[in-house]
């Protein structure tokens, strides 16, 4: 996402990798929460850069 021109659809693709290792139990709630939250982070702090840089 670091490099990302457009972040939206690489965090949805992301969070979608994340529902399904919930769902077929490849990580447990808590593990899947923490990575949603990290994933958050990376979103608005690119998105943030992003907005600075057109400014």
């Amino acid at each position: 996402m670091a490099r990302s021109c457009t972040p939206i659809p690489d965090r949805t693709f992301v969070m979608g990798m994340i529902e399904m290792a919930e769902f077929v139990e490849l990580i447990p709630r808590h593990q899947a929460n923490a990575y949603r939250d990290k994933l958050d982070l990376k979103f608005c702090e690119r998105n943030d850069h992003l907005k600075s840089v057109s400014a």
